[in-house]
C-alpha cells in the first residue's frame, strides 16, 4: 500500500478514487504498466538487501569463529605456561616453612634441591613480607670451588635463593574485594534500621538504635507515637531528629519537637526520624558523639563475618552547653563542626585525654557503672550484634567465602545511663584525623583486612574483636 501511494503520487494519480481510475486512461496505464514496473524494481532492491545481509552475517560468523579459535589457543598456551611456571619452594628452608601454610592463594610445589648454578641462570627478584628473599641474576651468582667447599656466606646465599613465588592467582574467586555486595543495608539509614529490626525485632530499639521511623512508609506510626508522648507529658521523648536516607556531613538534618516540621521535611526528599537521645552523657557540659572505625572481613572457612573495632576513636563535641530546648540551635544539639562555615569552632580532643577526663574528672564517682572500660565493652558488644544482623541478612553463596572485606565509620552516642546507641554507619569514612593521630593507621587497616593473624604483629594490639 505504501509503495502504491508513493508511485501514484509521483505520476499524479488519485489511486484511491475508483471512478477516476476506471474512466481515466492514464490511470489504467499506471495500474497495468507503470506500477508493476515500480513494484518489480522494489522487489529487486529488497532481494539485493537480503543478499547483502546474508553475506555480512556469514562474514561476521567466520570472524567470530576465528576469534574463538584464537582464544582457545591462548587458553591452551596459558595452561601450559602455568604448568611450567609453578611456584617452587625448596624444602630445606626451615625459616620459611611456617609461612607456607598461609600461601592459600598460590600453587605450591616442593622439590628436593636445586644447584646454585641452576639458580644463577634465573633472573628473579621476589619480595616476601617486605624483605628481599631472592635477587638472582647471572652476573651476581657465586660458584663453588673445585673441591666443592663453600663459605658460610655462600651457604646462606644459597638458602635465600631457593624460594620461588608466582603471584598468579588461581582464579577470580581468590581476589579480595574491599566492599561487601549488600553493604547498603548498613550504610543507608533506612535500610540499616530495616536490617536490625528484621533480625532483632523491637529489641533493636532497646539496645542498639533509638526508636526510628521511615517517614516514607511509617509516617502514621510516627504520628501515633508523637501523640502518645504528648498525651502522657513524656518530655524526655518529645523531641526528634530528622535525617535524609543517604546524606552525610550533617546535610538536611534537623532537631524539632514539632510534628508539622517533621512532615514538611519530606518535601526535600525521603527521610527517617529518630527519637532524640535525652539525657545524653556530657563532656564538660557539652553534648558529644564518637566516631569509631570498624574493620570487617568474611572468614574463608566459616563464611561468617569478623568485626574488629579500632581502639583509637575520635570525639566530636558541641560548642554550646547542653540543654533540652531551642532545638534549632545547631551548635548546641549537633557535633559535626568541621564542615560548617568558616569561623565555627572545631574542637580536637585526643581519645586518651577523653578517657582520662571521663574516668578521673567527669564520672569518677560513678565508676561502678560508668568507667570507660565498661562503656567500651558495651560498645564492642553492640558492634558485634550489628554485624551479626548484617551477616545474616546477606545472601550466602559458596564462592563468597573469604572474598569480601571493608571498613566503616560508626557514629555512636552514650546516654546519661552510660548506654551506647548507634547513630549511623558510614562507608569510606573520612580518615584525615585518623592518620594525624596514628601515622600507621592504614598499615593497620590493610594488615587486619588482608593478612592472616599470624602476621599481624604489633597491629593486633590496635584493634579489639
Amino acid at each position: 500500500g505504501k509503495l502504491l501511494r508513493r508511485a501514484a503520487k509521483e505520476y499524479g494519480i488519485r489511486w484511491n478514487d475508483r471512478d477516476y481510475i476506471e474512466n481515466n486512461p492514464i490511470a489504467q496505464v499506471f495500474l497495468k504498466e507503470l506500477f508493476p514496473q515500480s513494484l518489480n524494481q522494489h522487489r529487486l532492491k529488497l532481494d539485493q538487501i537480503k543478499q547483502d545481509r546474508l553475506k555480512s552475517n556469514q562474514q561476521n560468523q567466520q570472524k567470530q569463529e576465528q576469534v574463538e579459535e584464537e582464544e582457545e589457543q591462548e587458553q591452551e598456551e596459558s595452561k601450559t605456561n602455568n604448568t611450567n611456571n609453578r611456584i617452587t619452594i625448596v624444602t630445606d628452608i626451615d625459616y620459611i616453612k611456617p609461612a607456607v601454610k598461609e600461601l592459600n592463594y598460590f600453587n605450591v610445589h616442593f622439590i628436593d634441591d636445586l644447584t646454585l648454578a641452576q639458580l644463577s641462570t634465573l633472573p628473579i627478584h621476589v619480595l616476601w613480607m617486605g624483605q628481599d628473599i631472592i635477587n638472582v641474576s647471572s652476573s651476581s651468582s657465586s660458584s663453588q670451588d673445585a673441591e666443592g667447599a663453600t663459605t658460610n656466606d655462600d651457604n646462606q646465599d644459597r638458602h635465600n635463593k631457593r624460594l620461588f613465588l608466582n603471584t598468579r592467582l588461581k582464579s577470580e574467586r581468590d581476589i579480595k574485594v574491599n566492599q561487601f555486595p549488600d553493604e547498603f543495608k548498613l550504610t543507608y539509614k533506612h535500610t540499616l534500621v530495616e536490617t536490625l529490626t528484621q533480625y532483632f525485632g523491637s529489641l533493636a530499639f532497646e539496645s542498639i538504635i533509638p526508636v526510628t521511623y521511615n517517614l516514607n512508609s511509617q509516617l502514621h506510626y510516627f504520628i501515633a507515637n508523637y501523640l502518645e508522648n504528648q498525651s502522657t507529658d513524656n518530655t524526655n521523648n518529645s523531641a526528634w531528629i530528622v535525617k535524609p536516607w543517604n546524606r552525610s556531613r550533617g546535610l538536611e538534618i534537623m532537631t524539632t519537637d514539632c510534628s508539622g516540621a517533621v512532615i514538611r521535611s519530606l518535601e526535600t526528599g525521603p527521610k527517617i526520624v529518630s527519637q532524640y537521645i535525652n539525657p545524653p552523657a556530657l563532656y564538660f557540659n557539652k553534648k558529644f558523639d564518637l566516631r569509631y572505625i570498624v574493620l570487617v572481613k568474611s572468614n574463608a572457612k566459616t563464611n561468617k563475618l569478623e568485626a574488629y573495632v579500632y581502639k583509637m576513636f575520635w570525639i566530636r563535641s558541641a560548642n554550646v552547653d547542653y540543654s533540652f530546648d531551642r532545638f534549632g540551635e545547631y551548635e548546641k544539639h549537633f557535633t559535626v563542626m568541621n564542615y560548617r562555615a568558616t569561623g565555627t569552632e572545631f574542637k580536637q580532643i585526643l581519645y586518651t585525654d577523653f578517657i582520662q577526663n571521663w574516668n578521673n574528672v567527669l564520672y569518677k564517682d560513678q565508676r561502678e557503672k560508668g568507667e570507660w572500660k565498661l562503656v567500651q565493652n558495651r560498645l564492642n558488644e553492640m558492634f558485634g550484634r550489628i554485624f551479626e544482623a548484617f551477616g545474616e541478612s546477606r545472601a550466602k553463596e559458596g564462592e563468597e567465602r573469604g572474598r569480601f572485606c571493608g571498613f566503616y565509620g560508626a557514629d555512636v552516642m552514650v546516654d546519661g545511663e552510660f548506654k551506647p546507641w548507634l547513630l549511623e554507619m558510614n562507608f569510606s569514612p573520612d580518615c584525615h584525623r585518623a592518620v594525624v593521630y596514628d601515622p600507621e593507621f592504614f598499615d593497620t587497616v590493610f594488615t587486619i583486612l588482608y593478612l592472616p593473624k599470624k602476621l599481624w604483629g604489633k597491629h593486633a594490639d590496635k584493634v579489639e574483636r
